[in-house]
C-alpha cells in the first residue's frame, strides 16, 4: 500500500451494535492542568479509528485512561457496554483490550519471540493467585498454544527471521513491530495503538497500514494514535480530533482535516511559535 492509492471505503457500522468502547465527558486534571476535558466518544465494533491532534492535545492520556493506567477525574468509559472505572488494567485486558505504547516497552532479557508471548499471558490465566498456582500446568499445557499464538503474530509482521534474537539489537523501528506483534497475540478485540509507526521508515510504514487495514476486515476494533495525517486519512474509517483536551472534530478524515479548528489547531500554532 501507497499513500498515493485511492482510500479503501470506510466500512458501516453494524446496526444496533453495542459501541466497543464509550467515552462519556472524560475529564482529567494533572497537577492543575486539564488534559482532558469533558472528552465524549464513541467507538463501533469492527472499524478502525483515527485519534489526531497536536502534542499536548490529550491522546495518549485519553488512552492511558482507557486501560486503566490513569484515573479520570470525571466522566466514564464503557468497553463493550461495560463501565471499566472500577476495573484495574489487568481485568481490562482480560476484556478483550489491548494496546501499543509511545515508547517501546519490552523485556530486553527475552528474545523477541518471548516478548510476542508475554502478549497472552492476561489473556490465559485468571488472577495472580490463580496464576501461581496453575503455573506447572500452564506451562505443560498452554505453552504449545500461545507459542502458535506470538509466532503467528511474527509472521503478520515478517519478524520469524528475528525471533531468537535480543530486541535490544534490532533498530527502533523493528522494536515497535515487536510491539505489534505481542499485542496482537493477545488476540484482542479492541486495540489501542499509541503511535505505532515512529522510527519507520515509509515502507515499514505502509506495512503497517496494510496490516491494520486487515485486522478492521478480520473485525478487529482499533483506535490509532498517529502523527501521520495522511495515513489517517488514507486509512481510517472515522477521525476523532484533540485539541488542547478538547474533542474539536469528529467524522471522516478527509473532511475532519479541513475544518477550520483542526487547521488552526495544527498550523496556527506553528505561525505564533515562530512569531
Amino acid at each position: 500500500m501507497t499513500h498515493a492509492t485511492a482510500r479503501t471505503p470506510e466500512k458501516p457500522a453494524p446496526a444496533a451494535a453495542v459501541p466497543s468502547l464509550d467515552v462519556r465527558d472524560a475529564a482529567v486534571n494533572l497537577g492543575g492542568v486539564k488534559a482532558l476535558d469533558g472528552v465524549s466518544l464513541t467507538v463501533e465494533s469492527g472499524r478502525l479509528y483515527g485519534l489526531a491532534g497536536p502534542n499536548g492535545s490529550g491522546k495518549s492520556t485519553l488512552l492511558a485512561a482507557i486501560s486503566r493506567l490513569l484515573d479520570l477525574t470525571s466522566g466514564s468509559i464503557l468497553v463493550g457496554g461495560e463501565d471499566i472505572m472500577r476495573r484495574s488494567p489487568f481485568q481490562v485486558a482480560r476484556m478483550g483490550l489491548a494496546r501499543t505504547f509511545q515508547t517501546v516497552r519490552l523485556m530486553p532479557q527475552f528474545s523477541v519471540l518471548e516478548n510476542a508471548m508475554l502478549g497472552a499471558d492476561q489473556s490465559v490465566y485468571g488472577s495472580s493467585f490463580l496464576r501461581q498456582w496453575l503455573m506447572p500446568w500452564w506451562t505443560r499445557s498452554r505453552e504449545a498454544r500461545v507459542r502458535a499464538r506470538a509466532e503467528a503474530a511474527l509472521e503478520r509482521l515478517h519478524l520469524m527471521d528475528l525471533r531468537d534474537q535480543p530486541p535490544l539489537s534490532l533498530s527502533y523501528g523493528v522494536q515497535r513491530k515487536v510491539e505489534i506483534a505481542r499485542a496482537l497475540t493477545a488476540e484482542p478485540r479492541l486495540l489501542l495503538l499509541d503511535e505505532p509507526t515512529a522510527g519507520m521508515n515509509r515502507t515499514e510504514r505502509d506495512e503497517i497500514g496494510e496490516l491494520l487495514l486487515r485486522l478492521r476486515n478480520e473485525g478487529v476494533t482499533q483506535v490509532l494514535v498517529e502523527h501521520d495525517l495522511k495515513m489517517m486519512v488514507d486509512i481510517c474509517d472515522h477521525l476523532y480530533v484533540l485539541d488542547s483536551g478538547h474533542l474539536i472534530a469528529s467524522g471522516r478524515p478527509t473532511e475532519c482535516i479541513r475544518e477550520p479548528k483542526v487547521v488552526e489547531a495544527y498550523l496556527g500554532r506553528g505561525r505564533r511559535a515562530a512569531a
